[in-house]
């Protein structure tokens, strides 16, 4: 019999001992799969702010697009005088056209036409010749020439263009009465002539 100072039997006499417990089992902190579920829908935001942020780009470079009207092309006003290597080109209705010859002592194989119209209020008058070049220093020009009143105006110089030399008089004041034509050669540009080279009239 145990003394009075002795606790329990040791050896479990008194019954079977109870296990200990189990630890208690960690917690997560999210459920299972929780944070593959946040990754997909972090991604999905970020996927659809780049497809709206991609169709915005698009909608407004398609709305520039179909907006925007191109720049108009740069005004350049018609040239006072147009030459044509043929005068006769395209003839106008009520357009003449005289044939202009060597005159005096020049090359015999020197040949032109003159061609004049006064439609649509305006008094055009083009000028084309087969002629060598001139001397160095001197130029060629074309006068128009009243042949009752002996006076005459210069229509322009002659401009080469291919092998030959044009002009072309544009303008509102109508000078049908010069209806004689001289091709000059010209040293100085004082508005009277020198030279003769090829005449015509219509």
């Amino acid at each position: 019999m145990p003394g009075p100072d002795q606790g329990p039997d040791p050896s479990g006499a008194s019954g079977a001992s109870t296990p200990p417990p189990p630890p208690p089992h960690p917690i997560d902190p999210e459920p299972a799969g929780g944070g593959r579920n946040l990754k997909l829908i972090v991604m999905s935001v970020v996927g659809l702010v780049l497809l709206a942020a991609a169709a915005v780009a698009a909608y407004a470079l398609v709305g520039l697009g179909g907006n925007t009207t191109p720049e108009a092309p740069e005004f350049t006003p018609p040239a006072e005088a147009t030459p044509s290597p043929s005068a006769s080109v395209g003839l106008d209705p009520g357009q003449q056209v005289a044939t202009l010859k060597p005159d005096g002592d020049v090359d015999p194989d020197a040949s032109g036409e003159a061609a004049r119209s006064t439609a649509a209020g305006r008094f055009v008058l083009a000028v084309s010749a087969e002629l060598p070049d001139p001397p160095a220093g001197t130029f060629y020009e074309a006068f128009l020439i009243n042949p009752d009143t002996r006076s005459e105006f210069s229509a322009g110089r002659l401009l080469k263009i291919d092998d030959r030399w044009v002009m072309t008089l544009d303008q509102a004041r109508d000078a049908s009465a010069y209806s004689k034509v001289a091709v000059t050669q010209e040293s100085k540009d004082d508005g009277t002539p020198e030279k003769t080279i090829l005449s015509g009239e219509f």
